[in-house]
């Protein structure tokens, strides 16, 4: 006391018994905010002559009203050495992200009135000027006040925090204020949402958990939240639990029907009502909403074809969705090809071709189908192609009347080579599945079998010594003949597949275009699968 007075009277002898409530809220001291390190990170500064240390223990000053916290607090204000002294403390500190509310207390203490009225106390953030309290007296017992500030338009930043007392030059009106336990408040909170299932099919229902978390240092409550799509979602203010530093709460909502893009932004609202201070965050989520697609075309889709002729269609599986399938599979009704392929990206195209030989005019169906792996939805697409053929003349046979005794009517008598069989109407019988040997002796060979079911069908002809000819195959009977196919190649061997034959009767015409031969036999098997 020696170094500094208020005036020359004890001012402890005049104040009153006060006891304080210590604030519960919980923020963060700034550094030494209650001044009682030594040395202190405050730096001292002086605006007047009177440069006395002004950080100690000052509670036999302000009397019972004592240091707010701890044992040391900062006087500004008052005189020393005949001198007024205008003085302050300072230092440098970075805010949180957070940082919004400036909280400190402070005891002004006056005797007498100054009609001048010009002392003050203030307080600063750089060169701003955020907090002032003009200090007359009498103001009775120096007792402790709260001042809360507003500072978020400095959060996350470095700034200069000065405490300080600016009085007239008069030293019979003395102004002191005393200022001690500077916190910095960071109100937060903060909400996210969850989509159950990861991923959804289009027009599906799903589930959103929304969570809310006080991620400050100050109780909140009045929680509200609002959401622009996720309609279903929003909760009014009150009927969410208060939250503590740290606590979260959650709660689900359905969302009936999920669309593509579509997109919610859920805000949460909240007070800190001991600080009375607003707080705000917001959540934007996409779920991901897939819309799966399968198209499948045929080209040509409408194709006449004479008969016995090969045909190929194009078949095009196009992914028309965003996301990739998998186990592609093509089939048509009746069978005539099928394929199958691992998978399709987004926008990709697989073309199959499908060659087959027609029997008969009518319509192929093609069914494509397909998985969505991430939502397991399977996929299907359908088209069609029409198939006209038409039939070929068949050739002119030599035909001839046999005339033959009452008793052998209608019948013909063939050797064991099958002769004589040179015309449908002498055709050799022979058994499906079970080769047959015989001579090429002449030009024309005229065999005939029946198929008893549906079936496909495999002709060949093997160790043709004439080389030049050919195989032919035949449905119907011999005045209403179908041509199905023929292998004229030069060798001697010559194949002809055919698929999906119906029941009925058949005949194998070969033709010798090559030397007879009376003593090499060639081999002809009709074989089914």
């Amino acid at each position: 006391m020696n170094r500094r007075r208020i005036l020359t009277f004890r001012i402890a002898s005049i104040l009153f018994i006060l006891l304080f409530i210590v604030s519960q809220l919980s923020a963060g001291l700034i550094h030494d905010g209650s001044f009682e390190n030594q040395p202190t990170a405050w730096e001292q500064y002086f605006n007047t002559a009177c440069t006395a240390n002004s950080i100690g223990d000052w509670s036999s000053v302000i009397g019972s009203a004592g240091n707010y916290d701890g044992n040391r607090s900062l006087w500004a204000g008052g005189y020393c050495n005949n001198a007024v002294s205008n003085n302050g403390a300072r230092q440098t500190i970075t805010l949180g992200p957070d940082g919004a509310i400036l909280s400190f207390w402070y005891a002004p203490l006056k005797t007498l009135p100054d009609l001048s009225n010009q002392d003050k106390a203030r307080v600063f953030i750089n060169n701003d000027e955020i907090w002032t309290l003009t200090v007359n007296g009498p103001t009775g017992p120096a007792t402790w006040q709260n001042a809360l500030i507003d500072i978020s338009q400095y959060a996350g930043q470095e700034i200069i925090l000065s405490l300080e007392m600016d009085q007239n030059t008069n030293a019979l009106f003395i102004a002191n204020i005393f200022y001690d336990f500077i916190e910095v408040y960071n109100p937060a909170v903060q909400i996210t949402q969850q989509v159950t299932p990861p991923n959804i099919l289009v027009g599906d229902p799903f589930t959103v958990e929304v969570t809310i978390e006080n991620s400050g240092d100050v109780t909140l409550n009045d929680l509200a939240v609002s959401n622009n799509a996720f309609t279903a979602c929003n909760r009014s203010a009150g009927s969410l639990p208060d939250l503590a530093p740290g606590a979260s709460t959650s709660y689900t909502c359905q969302v009936l029907n999920a669309a593509e893009g579509m997109e919610n932004t859920a805000t949460v609202q909240a007070t800190a009502t001991d600080i009375n201070y607003a707080v705000e965050d917001e959540n934007t989520i996409s779920p991901n909403v897939i819309n799966p697609g399968l198209e499948l075309v045929v080209q040509p889709d409408d194709v006449t074809v004479p008969e016995g002729e090969q045909i190929t269609l194009d078949l095009k599986v196009t992914n028309k969705g965003i996301t990739p399938i998998t186990d592609i599979k093509v089939t048509s009704t009746p069978s005539v090809c099928s394929f199958t392929s691992n998978n399709l990206a987004p926008g990709q195209t697989a073309v199959f071709h499908c060659t087959f030989t027609p029997t008969a005019s009518g319509t192929i169906n093609f069914t494509a189908t397909a998985v969505e792996p991430l939502t397991n939805t399977n996929l299907a697409a359908e088209t069609a192609a029409t198939i006209e053929v038409e039939p070929v003349d068949p050739p002119t046979i030599d035909t001839y009347s046999l005339y033959l005794p009452i008793a052998l009517n209608n019948y013909t008598n063939h050797n064991a080579l099958g002769e004589p069989n040179n015309s449908c109407s002498q055709s050799f019988p022979i058994g499906l599945n079970q080769p047959a040997q015989f001579l090429a002796e002449d030009v024309n060979d005229w065999y005939s079998f029946t198929l008893d079911a549906n079936s496909s069908l495999t002709a060949s002809l093997t160790n043709f010594a004439p080389v030049a000819g050919q195989i032919t195959i035949w449905r119907g009977t011999c005045g209403n003949l179908t041509f199905l196919g023929q292998n004229g190649d030069f060798a001697t061997t010559k194949t002809i597949n055919l698929t999906n034959q119906p029941a009925g009767s058949y005949f194998v015409w070969i033709i010798n275009d090559g030397p007879t031969n009376t003593n090499q036999k060639y081999t002809l098997t009709v074989a089914t699968p």
